[in-house]
């Protein structure tokens, strides 16, 4: 049988496209019926290429599909005549495809609808799709007197696609070659689609991974998805607020803050019944509260000069022979409204604000300064009961029994008080040499007693059990050690460098409601009137202001650190976190209690850590 290139005509008078109500007729034995099924699905659902849609054939314009094959022959006449409906089903095909195999040589009904279609003349119009066997053998004995066109399935032929090609070409009415030439042009061009749908894909499914990276999915990978994303500041989900709107938040915070303060001062809240004199009835301010709250309005950049001036008076009235506690020649310092005694916090806390007010250029006139050099130096004086031995701690109450009973809490407070003075060049008891000895041997003793025993690296009480550190007072030991190093008193040692970077990256899911520590110890003191004393102290140390602090003196030394990108990023995302999203839970927990030590405390503590968050110095962002 020949294997021409081209689909052969009809000789008979052309007919409308009309009247064919089938494409081709399927003649096929029944042990070939899944051949005849391929067959007739890949004529049906053949998308005739775009490029020779419309064209003129020997069938005419060249159609969309191919429509419809017919290859049901349910019933057959008993008499062996084909039936009416498979006569009338081959009269209406345009073309007749025989399946050939072994088994159809001897199917007399395929044998019947071969010469049931020579009859009318298109004889022509005949193809066979050879399937099984040699030609000569799988040929039916009424398609032996011609040769139609053949096409060969089997895979030492043609093979299947190729078949069904010669197959194709003469039902849509084209040359063999021309189809096989178009569809493989249209098979480059469906695996490019293929290829760039595969890549846009691959690339859809990247981005969703990275996205999911990106929000936090626990996905194989993610943290270093993370890590690259921040080196470049590119986070989508997690993206850091800009410096402007951190600065804006932290200024507004601070306003907010102060005119609370300042008004709590103009309404008495910080004056209590007196400890001293409980006999007179005497009122008293409690310098507790008001030494770290006058501090705390000493550092915010907002307050106007008049307020300052308001703050300094105040802090003038701590020095008042009535308030200020001397017993015997020794200065003790300050009673607060809640212990009989005194405590080092109240001295610390008023020396902190008295160097404060001197550093302050606004407070600048002669007559002042003299006037807070002389408070300062009898602030520190009464400071140094608390520092009984020069090892660098620090001790919470007089005249301990066990002076080497340290409390790192009090030490660390300490450490703030002596870098203040520092920095406002009053020394210590106006010796700026015995101010860097103590500078120095207070952060040693702070650096040697970090523990890193734990899951947490961290500072606990002296108290406490080894192991587990009070978060609220590692971050303020890691704020003021940082705080000493930038003002040039002394390098924060590699090992708590590291231990700061990763719990402050930690901050940025943390949610304000977590829970504060407190630093208790139990001390014998002798007190100021000779007395025995056993003491338990409690006190709470909030983590969210010295979180706030932490991380902006981090970023202030992350260039000399040489920090990673990712890590300035990372610290950055955490400051906004504390600053922008938790501002207003921090507000109705702050501002909306009543005036008090808790509430008063908190908003000082506050307060200060606020202050160097702002836009006039860019390297307190890591820039």
């Amino acid at each position: 049988m020949p294997n021409p290139d081209v689909s052969t005509p009809s000789t008979e008078p052309a007919k409308s496209e009309s009247f064919w109500r089938y494409r081709a007729f399927i003649s096929y034995s029944h042990k070939d019926e899944s051949w005849a099924k391929w067959l007739q699905k890949a004529i049906e659902t053949y998308r005739v290429p775009g490029s020779i849609i419309g064209q003129p054939s020997a069938h005419g314009p060249v159609p969309k599909r191919l429509g419809a094959v017919f290859r049901d022959r349910d019933e057959l006449a008993s008499s062996g005549n084909l039936s009416a409906k498979l006569q009338e089903a081959l009269q209406e095909s345009l073309y007749l495809i025989v399946i050939c195999s072994r088994s159809v040589v001897t199917s007399k009904w395929v044998n019947a609808e071969i010469q049931d279609f020579r009859r009318t003349g298109l004889e022509g119009r005949i193809l066979c799709l050879l399937v099984e066997g040699e030609p000569n053998e799988s040929t039916p004995p009424a398609l032996r007197e011609f040769e139609p066109i053949l096409a060969d399935a089997r895979s030492q032929g043609d093979g299947k696609e190729m078949a069904k090609l010669k197959i194709l070409a003469p039902l849509v009415g084209v040359r063999f070659d021309d189809l096989r030439q178009r569809e493989r042009r249209r098979q480059i061009a469906r695996r490019r689609l293929w290829t760039a749908g595969s890549a846009l894909l691959a690339v859809s499914l990247f981005c969703l991974y990275v996205g999911l990276a990106d929000a936090g999915a626990p996905l194989p990978g993610s943290h270093g998805v993370q890590t690259f994303l921040d080196r470049y500041n590119a986070s989508v989900f997690r993206r850091v607020p800009s410096d402007p709107v951190i600065f804006a938040g932290a200024s507004a915070t601070r306003r907010q803050l102060l005119d609370r303060l300042l008004r709590e001062l103009q309404e008495g809240d910080w004056v209590y019944d007196s400890p001293t004199h409980p006999s007179e009835h005497r009122r008293e301010m409690d310098f507790w509260t008001a030494g770290q709250a006058l501090y705390a309005m000493l550092t915010c950049p907002e307050a106007t000069p008049d307020e300052l001036r308001l703050t300094a008076k105040t802090l003038e009235s701590a020095f008042d022979p009535k308030a200020c506690f001397e017993v015997g020649g020794v200065k003790y310092g300050w009673l607060s409204a809640r212990h009989s005694y005194p405590i080092a916090l109240t001295s610390l806390w008023v020396a902190t604000a008295a160097a404060k007010a001197l550093a302050r250029p606004e407070l600048s006139s002669p007559e002042l300064k003299e006037q807070f050099k002389a408070h300062l130096r009898w602030a520190q004086e009464a400071a140094t009961h608390y520092h009984p031995v020069d090892d660098g701690g620090w001790n919470t109450f007089p005249n301990q029994s066990n002076p080497r009973e340290h409390e790192t809490y009090v030490t660390v407070l300490a450490l703030l008080t002596l870098l203040e003075a520092h920095e406002a060049k009053a020394g210590w008891d106006g010796n700026g040499d015995l101010c860097n000895h103590l500078i120095e041997s207070t952060r040693n003793y702070l650096c040697r007693g970090f523990d890193t025993s734990g899951r947490v690296a961290g500072w606990d009480s002296e108290d406490s059990v080894r192991g587990f550190p009070l978060d609220g007072m590692t971050l303020q030991a890691f704020a003021v050690l940082m705080r000493a190093e930038t003002d040039g008193c002394g390098a924060v040692p590699a090992k708590i460098r590291n231990a700061i970077r990763d719990q402050l990256v930690d901050l940025a899911t943390r949610e304000f409601d977590y829970p504060m520590s407190s630093s208790r110890s139990y001390r014998a003191f002798t007190d100021q009137n000779g007395t025995p004393q056993d003491e338990y102290l409690g006190i709470g140390v909030l983590w969210y202001p010295w979180a706030v602090d932490a991380c902006q003196r981090w970023l202030s030394l992350a260039s000399s650190w040489k920090a990673a990108p990712e890590d300035i990023t990372r610290v950055r995302r955490s400051l906004a976190h504390l600053v922008v999203r938790l501002n207003q839970p921090m507000f109705n927990e702050y501002l909306g209690s009543p005036p008090g030590f808790s509430s008063t405390y908190r908003i000082s503590e506050t307060l200060m850590t606020y202050s160097d968050v702002s836009g006039r110095n860019d390297a307190a962002l890591g820039r």
